[in-house]
């Protein structure tokens, strides 16, 4: 083994990637050094909960387009500069929670496997949406986060039809439209990452098996890397 191998756990919400990765870090934990990481924890930081504060921001970016319409013609100064500071330290906030949770570990520890569910690819996603990035931004926040984190040596896409995730999500994606919009979007992110280390799972199968297989991939792959 190198010295630290990494596991992404990608999807919409709904489509069971944390049962899922966290049946894999319950399971290789008994006889490797590993860690878990939800990717997203980062929006919960102590920074982030004070501007928001400061800037009346919604606590989700699902709230992000009501609030941004709201304040769009009549924003006075603080919330005009609100806007323009907080996504840079959002994006700053996000990249020292990054190099904490991968080039720490990376650096400091042998043979240790970490597991995140989610990933960069994710928090580009929810940045573009909260902020509305245009397709540049967006594309120059991916290069940058390319640049500073490792990419992963098995990613599983976990994936399932809208009509799905609907049903387990309902009050937060409110329809079957939205969430094919959301498909679409994590659709397009994901078609940036390589295909070699990429794995895409069906979990409409049944569970047992799907778990079977995501260990069998990981244990065929942990010797390899």
């Amino acid at each position: 083994m190198k010295k630290i191998t990494i596991i992404c756990f990608l999807g919409v919400d709904g489509s069971g990637k944390s049962t899922l990765s966290n049946y894999l870090f319950n399971e290789i934990e008994k006889s490797y050094n590993v860690s878990y990481t939800w990717w997203l924890e980062a929006e919960n930081s102590i920074i982030r909960k004070l501007i928001r504060k400061i800037g009346n921001s919604p606590n989700s970016s699902s709230k992000a387009t009501d609030y941004h319409k709201k304040i769009n013609n009549k924003d006075n100064l603080k919330n005009k500069l609100y806007k323009t500071i907080y996504p840079q330290i959002v994006l700053l906030d996000y990249i020292i929670f990054g190099i904490k949770k991968t080039w720490i570990p990376y650096i400091s520890n042998k043979n240790k496997i970490l597991i995140f569910d989610r990933y960069y690819y994710d928090v580009i996603l929810a940045l573009s949406e909260e902020f509305d990035f245009s397709k540049k931004t967006k594309l120059n926040v991916y290069k940058l986060f390319k640049r500073l984190f490792p990419d992963p040596d098995i990613t599983f896409v976990i994936e399932v039809p809208p009509e799905i995730t609907y049903l387990r999500k309902e009050d937060e994606i409110k329809s079957i439209k939205n969430a094919e919009l959301i498909k679409a979007k994590y659709d397009k992110i994901y078609s940036l990452l390589s295909p070699r280390k990429t794995i895409k799972i069906d979990n409409t199968k049944e569970l047992d098996y799907v778990k079977s297989k995501i260990m069998k991939i990981t244990l065929n792959n942990i010797g390899e890397v």
